[in-house]
């Protein structure tokens, strides 16, 4: 899992003062979708736009399109590379706070189960809106809420991979958005995966090409098709005679 982010790489600061007016900030820059500058930590940035530069410059890909610069609609990998603030500020807030509480709550819980001078069940009057509560079905509400908070703690753990240098990150670009004269919104799906394989396989460390035929592409939709088909009639009962195939 990654996090949307849109390249743009220049062939040197001269090509980004001249066609952007941008001076001093080196020869490309990394923008999350929403506008907004994508690295805090410049020097990693600029590692980044270096490794793009060096594949594109191997490719061939300026001549090919007679072209400085060139605007990338990419995912970069960790999604922890942008959000590892949002973990530690909303995820991990939440999943720590949660554990706190809930560690108290069944320490207190279980004293007071193991009071023998207690009746199990404690009863109200009948008058009374409240509802006779049992200590074990409580406690044990509790112990399966800490349970799902460890779980909660686990699902994002998954995202949290370090990120200390640019060989920690993984560029996956899937749309030539822009070049010199020129924006690629009337070219395929098929062109737009080979034209970024081509240069992506000048740096398989850091970037990631998927290079899928239009034949492939097909074929992987008919077998899509095909399991949804399979999964109307694996269901082909009685009761499911209303279910429309999808």
């Amino acid at each position: 899992m990654g996090s949307r982010a849109i390249v743009i790489v220049c062939q040197d600061d001269k090509v980004a003062r001249d066609r952007f007016g941008i001076e001093n900030d080196g020869s490309g820059i990394v923008f999350t979708r929403t506008g907004r500058r994508f690295f805090n930590d410049k020097p990693l940035e600029e590692s980044l736009i270096e490794k793009v530069e060096n594949a594109l410059d191997k490719s061939g890909f300026r001549h090919k399109f007679e072209t400085q610069w060139v605007c990338l609609d990419c995912e970069l990998m960790p999604w922890s590379a942008k959000a590892q603030e949002l973990i530690k500020r909303q995820y991990a807030a939440v999943g720590s706070s949660a554990t706190a509480a809930l560690t108290e709550t069944i320490s207190a819980l279980e004293q007071v189960a193991k009071r023998n001078d207690l009746e199990r069940e404690f009863t109200v009057p009948k008058n009374s809106s409240s509802q006779p509560v049992d200590i074990e079905k409580v406690l044990g509400w509790y112990k399966n809420r800490f349970e799902m908070v460890q779980d909660y703690k686990n699902a994002y753990r998954h995202y949290c991979c370090p990120v200390k240098s640019i060989h920690d990150l993984k560029l996956a670009p899937f749309h030539v958005l822009a070049t010199e004269k020129s924006v690629h919104f009337d070219k395929d799906h098929e062109w737009h995966m080979t034209t970024i394989h081509d240069f992506c396989v000048n740096d398989s460390n850091i970037l990631l090409g998927t290079h899928l035929s239009l034949s492939e592409y097909r074929r992987l939709l008919c077998g899509r098709h095909a399991q949804r088909e399979n999964a109307v009639i694996l269901t082909d009962d009685p009761e499911f005679k209303n279910v429309e195939k999808v």
